[in-house]
C-alpha cells in the first residue's frame, strides 16, 4: 500500500493549522447511525489512516468504509471536510488484504 499512498494526495495541513483538535471520521455502507472516529496525534493523514484500517476491520468487521472525513475543532466548532484520498486508501488496503487471503487459501 506505501506505494499507491505516494499517489494519493493528502489534504494540507496548513489548512488545519489553527484547529486544536482533529480527528478521522469512517461512514459506513448502509448506515447512518454507525460512526467511527480516531483522534489524529500527528498531521500525516496517511501514516494515522494506515494505522487505524486494522483496528476498524477488528472492531467493525461487518461494516464496509464509504467514506472518510477530517473533522477539525477551531474556534469552539466542529468541521468536517470529506477525504476522497482517503477512501482510495480504504480501497487499497481492501484489496491488498483480498490478495494476502486468496494466497493464504491456495497455500
Amino acid at each position: 500500500m506505501t506505494e499507491f499512498a505516494a499517489e494519493v494526495s493528502s489534504p494540507d495541513p496548513l489548512y488545519f493549522q489553527q484547529a486544536s483538535m482533529l480527528m478521522l471520521a469512517f461512514r459506513f455502507k448502509g448506515t447512518r447511525k454507525v460512526v467511527a472516529s480516531k483522534l489524529m496525534a500527528t498531521t500525516d493523514f496517511q501514516t494515522e489512516l494506515s494505522e487505524h484500517l486494522p483496528v476498524l476491520e477488528k472492531v467493525y468487521p461487518d461494516y464496509d468504509v464509504n467514506a472518510v472525513e477530517i473533522v477539525s475543532y477551531q474556534k469552539g466548532t466542529f468541521f468536517y471536510d470529506p477525504w476522497p484520498g482517503g477512501m482510495k486508501l480504504v480501497e487499497a488496503y481492501r484489496s491488498q488484504r483480498s490478495e494476502l487471503a486468496e494466497l493464504v487459501e491456495a497455500a
